[in-house]
């Protein structure tokens, strides 16, 4: 019997080339792989900031956006404001060109000569394509009136604001201020501007608000806010705000409990009355629990 041998076929010999193999990724690779991640997310910032850039356009100023350029002559300027100064005020005031164009106006020269001004408050210019110029101001608002050396060199009347700002009230209707209280007992500094503003007013603008809006028939009888005796420093040993009223001749506040004092002198104007004295000479309201009152020479009688 014949043994057969089985055929095999060709073997395969596998060379290392043809194993596949897991080779570890060197540093340079790392630090490319890492730098092209690096470029992808600054131009993903970068188109982030555009959007919203190109957003706030199309919002705010979408004229601006689709403007082709070349002249942009103002053919309109609107002009608001919360309190008296006019449209006159705010052309001559304003050193604008004789034909004005938008496009090389710069609204931040115009806003500072507009804030210089020490009755506007703040101030917001925009240009509007394609021929309109917007101004809005905000006007301070007067809390006591005094009297000064006007820039003819004859008295006038000034108002001091809340932050101290001294300021001329141009446009506004003396009949809305003829009651308003003076403001005596003050060293104005001058300034270019006009007057440095009063340091510490805060304060005084504080006694004046708690008295109109809590006491208004007490506030209707003050005549003189004198500052004499007021010590701006908060920390200062002593400090105080005498005020004249037509049944007071002279009224001391102390400057930590406006409400408090404020209440004790209705109290003590209303129980005087009722007893017969129309007029008191003092009273002092610094004091927690005793509150000095001086009579009137008539109330004694």
């Amino acid at each position: 019997m014949s043994s057969r041998r089985r055929s095999q076929g060709p073997t395969q010999v596998r060379s290392w080339k043809s194993i596949q193999q897991k080779v570890p990724r060197s540093a340079g690779t790392r630090r490319r792989r890492r730098g092209k991640d690096i470029l992808v997310w600054v131009g993903a910032i970068a188109f982030s900031v555009g959007l919203i850039f190109v957003s706030f356009l199309l919002l705010f100023e979408p004229e601006s956006v689709f403007q082709a350029g070349g002249e942009a002559p103002v053919e309109e300027l609107i002009f608001e404001t919360d309190g008296s100064l006019g449209r006159d005020w705010l052309i001559a005031r304003l050193e604008l060109p004789e034909d004005p164009d938008l496009n090389v106006l710069d609204i931040f020269d115009l806003k500072s000569q507009i804030d210089g001004h020490p009755q506007v408050k703040s101030c917001i210019i925009r240009k509007k394509f394609p021929s309109t110029l917007y101004i809005e101001i905000e006007e301070r608002k007067p809390v006591l009136r005094l009297r000064v050396r006007g820039p003819d060199g004859g008295p006038a009347t000034y108002f001091v604001a809340r932050d101290g700002t001294v300021f001329p009230g141009l446009g506004r209707d003396p009949s809305e201020t003829r009651r308003m209280p003076f403001l005596t007992g003050v060293q104005l500094v001058e300034v270019p501007a006009g007057f440095a503003p009063i340091p510490g007013f805060r304060t005084v603008a504080d006694l004046i608000d708690t008295a109109k809006s809590a006491y208004p028939g007490v506030y209707r009888t003050w005549r003189i806010v004198d500052l004499s005796l007021f010590d701006p420093d908060p920390a200062a040993s002593f400090s105080a705000i005498r005020v004249r009223a037509t049944n007071v001749k002279e009224i001391i506040f102390g400057v930590e409990d406006f409400g408090a004092e404020l209440m004790n002198l209705k109290d003590i104007v209303d129980l005087t009355r009722e007893r017969g004295m129309e007029t008191l000479e003092r009273v002092d309201l610094r004091y927690d629990e005793t509150v000095p009152v001086v009579a009137g020479e008539q109330s004694r009688r």
